[in-house]
């Protein structure tokens, strides 16, 4: 069984910096009059972030691998969902490009397919700390040799 959850370490970094500069501005000999004010919004900040964290680390895994199938929580706060093997006949594993101001992302998805090529579910692998779909195929291809798998050209 795989196991895989979600990554909770940009909010706890937003978090660390948002309270070194709250930090840093109620240190500081005050120069302007808004610096209580800045320091006050920065350790809301923090407070929120580290609450993020949190409950991001405190969810259950998004993803779960099994002997007798897949159990998988697309959003956050959602629901799980759980299918076994026989019901997925098709998994495709697309990478989108992406492009930011100043860098390449690649989107990576895992989409489970059904009979008739109904979307069971999608899953992005970004947002999941050491997510690697070889090794979910490697996993499932021997739980279930029947699946066929489509990859990115």
């Amino acid at each position: 069984m795989k196991t895989y959850n979600r990554s909770f370490f940009l909010p706890l970094m937003i978090g660390g910096v948002a309270s070194l500069f709250a930090i840093g501005l109620m240190t500081k000999p005050s120069g302007q009059a808004n610096q209580p004010i800045m320091a006050l919004l920065c350790s809301l900040l923090a407070a929120v972030a580290f609450l993020v964290a949190f409950l991001i680390k405190r969810q259950p895994p998004a993803l779960v691998v099994s002997p007798e199938g897949v159990v998988l929580r697309e959003s956050l706060f959602g629901s799980s969902r759980s299918f076994s093997w026989d019901e997925v006949t098709q998994v495709h594993y697309v990478i989108e490009a992406t492009y930011s101001v100043y860098q390449y992302l690649p989107r990576r998805e895992v989409r489970f397919m059904g009979k008739g090529d109904v979307q069971l579910a999608c899953l992005r692998l970004n947002g999941l700390a050491g997510a690697d779909f070889n090794d979910i195929y490697e996993y499932a291809s021997s739980v279930a040799p029947h699946i066929i798998w489509r990859f990115p050209k």
